[in-house]
């Protein structure tokens, strides 16, 4: 069977993302998107596949916003009871273990109870640093999307052709994952073995990423 190629793409009602727009038995929806063939088969989806894209329809998006700001809220209410104590993590990291098989680093976990003093203060001290990050990361997400329905509600989606020898450059803001970043750079890395054309940010913490360049998208204008 000819594989079937996509007249146009839409913005993901869930990451905001520019994703190819199949035709559904009576709508245009977006094409499956955001998971990993690593082990051979298909791993997570985003939320926003085989939902309209957010130039047609912005229910989703609206509802995907007001969890983002759900989820923000637990997390901050985790960092509150952290810090009274009223809650603690079930277990702390307090080492790490090389994995031949995968050549990777695999982390260590002690339960609670039998971690020192020290390494119970330096799990909460991490614990309540990631929460807080994923809070601040939750409420930029929502605002991202809310701006996103607002500005493409009844806009055209875009043609194939049109999007076919875009690519990221320095200096350009654009998606990745569902929220802006800037272009530092665009460069080949190795990666699995091969050269790989990658983009380059630097992040809030101001660490610096890269991952590959087919991964970024155009921010609608």
């Amino acid at each position: 069977m000819a594989k079937r190629t996509h007249t146009h793409k839409g913005h993901c009602q869930a990451c905001g993302s520019l994703q190819a727009a199949s035709i559904g038995s009576v709508r245009l929806l977006i094409a499956k998107h955001g998971y990993t063939k690593a082990f051979g088969y298909f791993s997570g989806t985003c939320a926003g596949s085989d939902k309209r894209p957010v130039e047609l329809d912005q229910t989703f998006s609206y509802k995907f916003a007001a969890d983002c700001i759900e989820d923000a809220k637990a997390c901050e209410e985790t960092v509150r009871k952290f810090n009274l104590k009223l809650a603690f993590p079930i277990q702390c990291k307090t080492g790490k273990v090389w994995v031949e098989h995968r050549s990777e680093y695999k982390p260590v976990y002690t339960p609670w109870k039998d971690c020192t003093p020290q390494q119970q203060a330096d799990e909460v001290t991490r614990q309540v640093d990631y929460q807080l990050r994923r809070a601040k990361h939750m409420r930029a997400h929502a605002t991202f999307l809310k701006e996103l329905a607002f500005r493409l509600a009844g806009q055209p989606l875009v043609e194939n052709k049109a999007e076919a020898k875009w690519q990221a450059s320095p200096g350009e803001e654009v998606l990745f994952s569902g929220r802006k970043v800037t272009v530092t750079k665009v460069e080949k890395v190795w990666r699995g073995g091969r050269r790989v054309t990658c983009a380059f940010w630097i992040n809030s913490d101001g660490k610096e990423f890269h991952y590959p360049i087919r991964s970024f998208y155009r921010i609608a204008k």
